[in-house]
């Protein structure tokens, strides 16, 4: 049976509690940060509804996070993986907050561990909505690594001033002169370069705080303090806020997070972090240069006495430039001020914490003369040309980083000399290599291309790998390196010098995205791949390519975490990205490739296409299929772990199917294998790249529990969703497959044994636990593989089954003979299955149109709606009649009726009848949070069917009839009496019903719905077998795992989660 059928998906909707109790349960000792734990998927008590009938216009799942201390709320999300169309939106609980951000993150957009854009409010509202899938594969995420969903951890409500260790403060020099920006609009020099300030939020350890920075040079870069950000983790949860400035001079900002801006990115690339200059440059994703323009350093630094001013964010507050001192203009006051630093450039201009990082800017050119870091009256600053040596040295400055003032043009013509020849530069040598980068589970590797060069010159370093082109809001593929291969990433690169005596490695320069105008003359189609141009001195160096977001530490490690830049055409992130390296220069270079390269695919023999939006990839057919035979045996304190360890001799298209688990949950039990034995495992499987002898996490590729896609696949073997099945494109190496069975953590598959519910589970023969189970991976490819036994199997082949792929499959537990009218009591049940599910559907949708008219009668429109509250329960009620048809449908498909078709009848009503009724408990749950009864007791209890809870327990599930007349309504199996005219005696009327949901709900269920026609006939079909007492005798144990299964579909309460495995 399919995953469609037991894993239900399931929804909730949750309110945090009020701050006050919430504040019980947390141990933060950050100040501003509140723990908590909700998601859906990864793990959390909400599973991921992996098939959707249609896209939802309202949320599937919200949760309330309220706080009124808070200055703003942003939500720390971890294991975001999402498919590319669902999405979480953030929003201010109240519809009538100031706070209008609505923020939207979907699966293409944002990706594992990050911070959401602050709002300001102290109540939000987070909701995730889901696309229509196909309910054959159901929803893939964007990291099909990782597990499906996300989850919320923390979430930030306070920040504080940045300030530098060595002082302590930034101080008001006096009475605070700064003004709001808007008060000096009418300096337009100046106006004008405080766009390009920012206010900064960053999210640390220690907490949340207010910095500056500002855009300098024309490629998208922002300089701040080091005390500020010193690391790449500050700088992937900075939020970059521009223009959050008062409209007017009578605007009042000066508060936290005051007149908020536009907040354009909330991560960023460090580039480089200098302690002792207190500076850090980081690059953000958009260049946001050309709406807000950008500052320049002064190369010749600061001038004694010159008139200054500071734009900046003191305290976090709206923007405010600082012109004037208590005693007239600011001016430069000394040149060598010491303290936080050595020789520092110093001023009485007003200042607070949070004010770290603001330029201040010379008011004769607007030019920056200094970075503003430490307080105490003076306040001071790091000299401008300090900052341009140290980003110089470091070829790191950024394009149009210095200031250039204007050349004086001369009076008179100078004389015109004799025209002379142009220098001719020798014609550039060209260099190609070519290579991939690889992904695991948790990481991104780095290549290293190792070169020399003989002599000085500019040397130009060029990626080739983007194969995504966009344009009027479609995308197409191409093969820009005619490999005919769709893998290809989103490139950064870093270079490197080399002592070439002890190894160590000197950063130069680093380069995400190519400048416009430059990098297309190797055939790039996208600024996304990188570009340098430099000029080197003979020697050794190293080039370091991997994923975009690459940092200097993360290339001297040669791997960096997994990234979602690594991509196969349209289909998200890949293990696997291809990229060209072109090295020009008129000198002569050598270079060492770093053999990652896993070749062209364009002579593959009998090549499929697997991807439809890119034709020219191919992958060679598969032509072999190796079986590995295996057993996993149970101890007293755990269940063991095989290794298989395979060798693949080139890229090749790789599948495996382990074929075990011995029933499809319907029919009974069959000999899957040919062993001749009922001894089966709940499969597990870990994929490894490397030797079994040096398996770690980093060296996870993929791994399988249950195939989501088990009924859209050809099978060798496999009989059942719950056999595992993994298929993806492997370069070229050694790798392990590890089985096991469920449940079994990454942990345990590296350790070899599993610890955990050793003494439940499988394995199991026919349905009972059993000491032992056996498996066949079978181990598919283009190549033959060299795949070493684990030598585990103590089981035997059936006779005339030796080496035979194929082997007939024997059936356990289903009879050969029936009665002719039983087929025709079993085609009854099928009817009755399929026509109660279209009531149940029918109803449900009713049910949805009359919460809907509820809640606009009692102004619900945003939150605390009634239908939202009893959605997730609808649908696994809906999920239950979905379940009817399967079960008909394997009725329809059965040759013989048997008795495990009634019990599974009988099992899917017994869940729908449970359904229907948590419907009903969850509406009287509604309306006691919302102070709702069901009106005046006894006349509107009567008329609900509830005079008490004694009389419901005897009323039951279905309705059956007490003594007493007034209880002869029914429930879900009766209709209920009826007048002369064939209308329901449900006492009706305006005095007859409250304005409740849970009256709503019953009457709707009571007079639209019913289970007894599905239970007289579930009784008449198993009546028919029972003049064939063998087949009772051999269902039995069929019967008694069907039972175990759909006590384990989601619509049960003990249903556990078994997914994901993977971590």
């Amino acid at each position: 049976m399919t995953r469609l059928f037991y894993c239900v998906a399931a929804f909730a909707f949750a309110t945090l509690a009020p701050f006050a109790r919430a504040q019980t349960a947390i141990n933060s000792s950050a100040p501003g940060i509140q723990a908590l734990n909700f998601g859906v998927g990864c793990g959390s008590a909400v599973p991921y509804p992996t098939n959707t009938d249609d896209s939802t216009p309202e949320p599937v799942f919200a949760y309330v996070i309220t706080n009124p201390l808070a200055q703003f709320v942003s939500v720390h999300f971890v294991d975001f993986n999402l498919p590319k169309n669902d999405y979480v939106v953030l929003r201010a609980a109240n519809a009538n907050d100031p706070e209008t951000t609505v923020v939207t993150y979907h699966g293409d957009e944002e990706s594992g561990d990050f911070y959401s854009i602050a709002l300001q409010t102290t109540s939000i509202i987070v909701e995730f909505y889901t696309e229509r899938t196909d309910p054959s594969v159901g929803a893939q995420p964007v990291n099909t690594f990782l597990c499906m969903g996300f989850t919320v951890d923390s979430y930030r409500f306070l920040a504080q001033p940045a300030l530098n260790g060595k002082s302590g403060q930034e101080e008001v020099c006096g009475a605070d002169e700064s003004q709001e920006a808007a008060c000096y609009t009418s300096y337009t020099d100046a106006y004008q370069a405080s766009k390009a300030v920012a206010r900064l939020l960053i999210h640390k350890s220690t907490g949340s705080f207010f910095c500056t920075g500002w855009l300098i040079g024309s490629e998208g870069h922002v300089i701040t303090n080091n005390h500020c950000i010193s690391t790449q983790a500050h700088a992937s949860k900075t939020e970059f806020e521009f223009m959050a400035e008062g409209a007017t001079c009578a605007t009042n900002c000066d508060k936290a997070f005051g007149c908020g801006g536009k907040k354009r990115a909330s991560s960023a690339t460090l580039i480089h972090a200098d302690p002792a200059l207190d500076y850090a440059l980081v690059k953000l994703s958009i260049n946001l240069s050309g709406e807000y323009g950008y500052l320049q350093l002064r190369d010749d630094g600061a001038k004694l006495s010159e008139r200054i001013y500071i734009p900046q964010h003191p305290a976090g507050w709206g923007k405010h430039i600082a012109m004037k001192t208590d005693s007239g203009w600011g001016m430069v006051t000394s040149l060598t001020t010491s303290g936080c630093a050595t020789n520092q450039v110093a001023y009485m201009l007003d200042t607070q914490g949070g004010s770290s990082g603001s330029p201040v800017i010379a008011w004769s050119d607007n030019a920056v003369v200094a970075l503003h870091h430490c307080g105490g009256c003076p306040n001071t600053a790091i000299n401008s040309y300090k900052l341009i040596d140290s980003m110089q040295s470091l070829n790191i400055l950024p394009e149009n980083a210095i200031y250039k003032a204007p050349t004086q043009m001369p009076s008179t013509s100078p004389p015109t000399a004799a025209p002379t020849t142009a220098p001719t530069n020798a014609p550039a040598k060209k260099t190609t290599i070519n290579g991939t980068i690889k992904s695991t589970a948790t990481v991104t590797s780095v290549d290293y291309v190792d070169f020399k060069i003989l002599s000085d010159a500019n040397v130009e370093l060029d990626i080739l790998s983007m194969e995504a082109v966009t344009s009027g809001g479609s995308t197409r593929y191409v093969d820009v390196n005619g490999d005919c291969n769709a893998g290809y990433l989103d490139s950064s690169i870093a270079l490197f010098s080399v002592d070439t005596r002890t190894g160590a490695m000197t950063g130069i320069a680093v380069n995400d995205n190519s400048s416009t105008g430059v990098g297309s003359a190797d055939g790039s189609i996208s600024k996304a791949d990188s570009y340098l141009n430099v000029p080197l001195k003979a020697g050794t160096y190293r080039l370091a390519v991997s994923a975009s977001g690459l940092t200097t530490a993360q290339a001297v490690k040669k791997q960096m975490p997994l990234s979602a830049k690594v991509l196969v055409c349209d289909k998200g992130i890949s293990s696997y990205g291809n990229y060209r390296l072109t090295i020009s220069s008129s000198a002569t270079v050598t270079a060492v490739p770093p053999e990652s390269y896993i070749g062209s695919q364009c002579n593959a023999a009998n090549p499929n296409a697997p991807y439809n939006k890119c034709p020219y990839h191919r992958e060679a057919a598969l032509t072999t299929a190796t079986g590995v035979e295996g057993t996993i045996v149970r101890s007293q304190n755990a269940v063991s772990v095989d290794y298989i360890p395979f060798t693949v001799p080139s890229f090749t298209r790789f599948t495996m199917e382990l074929a075990s688990y011995g029933s499809d949950d319907i029919t009974g039990y069959k000999d899957v294998n040919g062993f001749c034995e009922s001894a089966y495992l709940d499969g597990v499987v870990y994929l490894f790249r490397g030797k079994s002898s040096t398996l770690t996490a980093a060296n996870l590729i993929n791994s399988g529990d249950d195939d989501n896609n088990f009924v859209k696949r050809t099978h060798y073997h496999s009989i059942s969703f719950r056999d595992p099945y993994l298929s993806l494109a492997l370069p070229a190496g050694d790798y392990t497959l590890v089985v096991g069975r469920y449940p079994l953590s990454l942990e345990d598959a590296i350790a070899r044994k599993s610890s955990t519910a050793v003494a439940t589970l499988t394995p199991q023969s026919c349905g009972k636990a059993s000491g032992r189970g056996h498996y066949l991976a079978i181990l598919s490819a283009s190549n033959k593989l060299a795949i070493t036994s684990p030598r585990s199997f103590s089981g035997s082949r059936c006779p005339n089954n030796v080496d035979q792929p194929q082997h007939p499959t024997h059936i356990m537990g289903k009879s050969t003979d029936h009665h002719i009218a039983a087929k025709q009591e079993f085609l009854s049940l099928e009817q009755s299955l399929n026509q109660t599910a279209d009531d149940a559907s029918t109803c449900l949708k009713l049910l949805k149109k009359e919460l809907s008219e509820y809640d606009s009668r009692h102004g619900h429109h945003f939150t605390n709606t009634a239908k939202s509250y009893l959605r997730s329960d609808m649908r696994a009620a809906k999920d239950t009649a979905s379940d009817m048809k399967h079960v008909a449908r394997k009725i329809n498909k059965a040759h013989k009726p048997s008795r495990s078709e009634v019990e599974s009848a009988r099992n899917v009503m017994d869940a729908t009848a449970k359904a229907m009724d948590i419907l009903k408990t969850t509406a009287r749950n509604y309306d006691k949070k919302n102070g709702k009864s069901t009106g005046v007791k006894g006349t509107i209890e009567h008329v609900v069917g509830e005079n008490n809870n004694a009389k419901e327990n005897k009323k039951g599930l279905f309705g059956t009839s007490d003594k007493n007349k007034d209880e002869n309504r029914g429930g879900l199996l009766g209709m209920g009496n009826k007048d002369k005219y064939g209308h329901g005696n449900h006492g009706g009327g305006i005095l007859g019903s409250s304005d409740t949901v849970e009256s709503l709900v019953k009457s709707t269920l009571r007079d639209n719905f019913s289970l007894s026609p599905l239970s007289h006939q579930i009784t008449v079909a198993g009546k028919s077998l029972s003049s064939s007492s063998s087949i009772v005798e051999k269902a039995k144990e069929a019967i008694h795992d069907v039972k175990d299964k759909l006590k384990t579909s989601p619509t049960h309460e003990g249903h556990h989660a078994k997914h994901p495995v993977y971590p």
